[in-house]
């Protein structure tokens, strides 16, 4: 189980992470201002593009929220909403790939 706070303290998520190759990473998760914080400011120190996705990220208390997001905004992370995000990676209608997440987008 992890036991860190952010994602890049666990040395079994950096190395599974580094045999990707990924530069850009999109985080979601539980506490905005502990977890989800710890492990965007450390990405963006490890030389990767954070993207926070805003409707799927929370906190204990919108206080919380609110100071983990702009933290991490402040730090260089590029927040995004999961429509974004997902429409960014399709990058065009009318391929498979589109079509099967279309009645999910419409929702």
């Amino acid at each position: 189980p992890k036991m860190e706070f952010g994602c890049f303290g666990n040395d079994r998520f950096a190395g599974e992470l580094a045999l990707t190759a990924r530069k850009q990473l999109l985080l979601i998760g539980m506490e905005s201002h502990v977890c989800v914080c710890q492990t965007a400011l450390a990405g963006l120190e490890a030389g990767y593009e954070i993207y926070p996705v805003r409707d799927a990220i929370v906190s204990s208390t919108r206080e919380g929220y609110k100071a983990g997001m702009e933290r991490m905004i402040l730090a260089g992370a590029q927040p995004v909403t999961a429509h974004m995000a997902i429409f960014e990676l399709l990058g065009r209608a009318g391929t498979p790939e589109f079509k099967s997440l279309l009645p999910l987008l419409k929702a």
